[in-house]
């Protein structure tokens, strides 16, 4: 899908780092902009020569600096070595992500991309998209190319208690991650961040030995510590992998999808979506944003989930026995007249 024009926002002008840019480096930035062969996903093949050949006045060496200027200032990343250079936000600023169809030509321009360097950049642009804003087509695809990225990065497989979320990239909150991963005898001895001294492990001052305890005397237990709190996204994953065991040919991504978007709604609990994934295993449904909803919609209020293995129309038809057994009874027992 080739692209027509190019996307300049009225805001680059209130951008102070674009219009510190010498002119040169500004007027290249609208050059790559407007390039006709520049990818939906912002990749194209760095032709120095030949954009230089197309202004007129300028060398190569002109569009070099040009380049240099814009990649330290992030609104471009080159690869002289593998030919490649990408405007970096495109996908952001030219709502590239909101276009379920441009955004599939974006993914296989993504897909095919050599660099090292360019693929690290794009799997940091698409962590920032918001997937709970996307088609869920899209949304499926964006994190597979996310999954797909990170592994060419050298990125170890996410965990959901130590890894990085999946989606933001960004560390877990602090207090989120499972304190048993790495044991410590003295949790205060860890190693110091960035900027918080010399990153030595001090200790401070030894605290009294306690006085000996009799054997018979058993040590105070101690209070539980509450379990870490999980993100969206490692929900969203406990509750595919759930569905994935049941039903093994499904598509993952796809479903996480939509189990994240389930979650994000804010309207049902974990137990009630993992009720209603498993009644669609178990009856080979496919699951969609639109049978989710509705397998969720004869569900009862959070906090009142039924039974796994009951549908609303089983449960409907129980309470109708029920009944009719109740007043048999009253007939049985003289209290009841009909």
């Amino acid at each position: 899908m080739a692209r027509s024009f190019g996307r300049i926002l009225t805001s680059i002008w209130a951008d102070e780092e674009f219009c510190a840019l010498p002119p040169r480096a500004r007027e290249t930035y609208m050059f790559l902009v407007t390039q006709p062969d520049l990818e939906h996903s912002g990749v194209i093949p760095l032709r120095v020569e030949r954009w230089a050949d197309d202004l007129a006045g300028t060398e190569p060496e002109d569009m070099r600096e040009a380049i240099s200027h814009l990649s330290a200032a992030r609104f471009v990343v080159s690869d002289p070595r593998k030919q490649e250079l990408l405007v970096r936000s495109l996908i952001r600023r030219d709502d590239v992500w909101k276009q379920p169809n441009v955004f599939k030509s974006a993914a296989a321009s993504i897909r095919a991309v050599r660099s090292p360097a360019i693929r690290k950049a794009l799997l940091a642009e698409l962590r920032r998209l918001d997937l709970t804003a996307m088609a869920n087509d899209s949304a499926a695809l964006c994190l597979d190319l996310i999954a797909e990225l990170a592994e060419a990065c050298g990125e170890a497989p996410p965990n959901p208690s130590t890894a990085p979320d999946l989606i933001s990239g960004k560390p877990l909150p602090k207090g989120s991650r499972n304190p048993s991963a790495n044991p410590s005898a003295n949790p205060s001895a860890g190693p110091q961040g960035k900027g918080e001294g010399n990153g030595s492990s001090t200790t401070g001052p030894l605290s009294p030995s306690p006085s000996p305890r009799s054997p018979a005397s058993p040590p105070p237990a101690a209070a539980a510590a509450p379990p870490p709190a999980l993100s969206n996204t490692q929900r969203s994953k406990r509750l595919t992998d759930a569905y994935a065991k049941a039903e093994p040919m499904c598509k993952w991504p796809a479903v996480n999808g939509v189990v994240l978007k389930a979650i994000q709604s804010g309207r049902y609990a974990d137990e009630e979506i993992r009720a209603a994934l498993l009644r669609m295993a178990a009856e080979n449904r496919s699951v969609t944003v639109d049978s989710l909803r509705t397998e969720l919609g004869g569900m009862p209020p959070r906090g009142h989930a039924q039974p796994s293995g009951e549908s609303p129309g089983a449960r409907k038809g129980q309470q109708a026995i029920d009944a009719g057994a109740a007043v048999q009874q009253m007939i049985d027992e003289g209290r009841f007249t009909p």
